[in-house]
């Protein structure tokens, strides 16, 4: 089972993530204040925080820039926000979702459209 890390502000959304995506991932859960201490980031990466906070996103770009090559950072962003788009790509998102979003939703931002890659039946 592959590990997720889960860099969020609320226990209770990085909860959420655990129990959608139980028995495909486990989930490691960080915040952002103790990034520095965490390692480096694994292959499957989901961060929902606040773009707003500059000593966030430089704690987050400084993290990332440790992940392993072909790692997939997924950022948690409001869809009518354009500078947090621009901000997560900036980072070093290589996708995003939008509130609301379920757990088959990040498997596919994380794992690829499973249907498409099986061709037609």
């Amino acid at each position: 089972m592959d590990n997720l890390f889960v860099v969020c502000d609320s226990t209770r959304e990085a909860q959420s993530f655990r129990r959608q995506l139980e028995g495909v991932f486990k989930t490691v859960s960080l915040p952002v204040n103790r990034l520095q201490d965490a390692g480096p980031p694994g292959p499957y990466t989901l961060i929902g925080t606040n773009l707003g906070d500059l000593a966030q996103i430089s704690d987050i770009r400084d993290w990332l820039r440790q992940k392993p090559k072909g790692a997939k950072v997924v950022f948690i962003t409001k869809r009518t926000s354009r500078l947090e788009t621009l901000q997560a790509y900036a980072i070093g998102a290589t996708d995003l979702v939008h509130r609301p979003f379920d757990g088959k939703t990040l498997l596919q931002k994380f794992y690829g459209d499973f249907a498409a890659l099986a061709g037609p039946a």
